[in-house]
C-alpha cells in the first residue's frame, strides 16, 4: 500500500515530537503500514479469515478498521470522535472514499506531509486505530481463554 511519494520523516514520527506519550500507539500504525500487526496485539497471525466474525473475510487492516461486525460498536464511537475533530471538508471527503483509500489515508498519517494544525486529528486517528486493535486482541484472548 503506497502511502508516501517522497523520502522524508514520516508524519507519524513527526507527530510524536509533539505527543511523545503516544509513541507506542504510533508504532502500532507504523507496524500496520509495514504489513504487520502491532507488537503485543498480534493475533490470528497464520489465519486467513477473521476469527471474530462469520463473514469469512481476510483478517486484515481494512477488515479490522472498517468491516468486522464484532467491532461495530467501538468502531462507530471512535469514528464519530474522529469525524468531530476533523476539518469539515476532510471529514466529508473521507466519508465518500472507499475503505481501502480510507485505510491508506489514516495509516499514512493523513497524507504524506505533517500538518501541525491537525494535532487533534492525528490524536483521534491513532485512538481510532488503537481502540480497534486493542479490542480485537482482547476478544481473541477471551475466545481462547473462555
Amino acid at each position: 500500500m503506497e502511502t508516501s511519494k517522497r523520502i522524508a520523516m514520516h508524519p507519524w514520527w513527526i507527530f510524536t515530537r509533539y505527543a511523545p506519550h503516544l509513541g507506542k500507539r504510533v508504532s502500532y500504525a507504523m507496524a500496520l503500514l509495514m504489513g504487520g500487526q502491532p507488537k503485543s496485539l498480534q493475533r490470528n497471525i497464520n489465519g486467513n479469515n477473521c476469527g471474530l466474525c462469520d463473514t469469512f473475510e481476510w483478517d486484515n487492516v481494512i477488515h479490522i478498521l472498517f468491516r468486522c461486525p464484532a467491532l461495530n460498536i467501538p468502531r462507530k464511537e471512535a469514528w464519530e470522535k474522529l469525524m468531530k475533530v476533523m476539518p469539515p471538508g476532510m471529514a466529508m471527503s473521507l466519508q465518500t472514499i472507499n475503505v481501502r483509500e480510507k485505510s491508506k489515508f489514516l495509516l499514512s498519517g493523513l497524507g504524506d506531509r505533517y500538518i501541525p494544525e491537525w494535532q487533534g486529528v492525528y490524536g483521534a486517528t491513532i485512538q481510532y486505530i488503537c481502540v480497534l486493535y486493542e479490542l480485537r486482541a482482547k476478544l481473541y484472548d477471551e475466545d481462547v481463554n473462555g
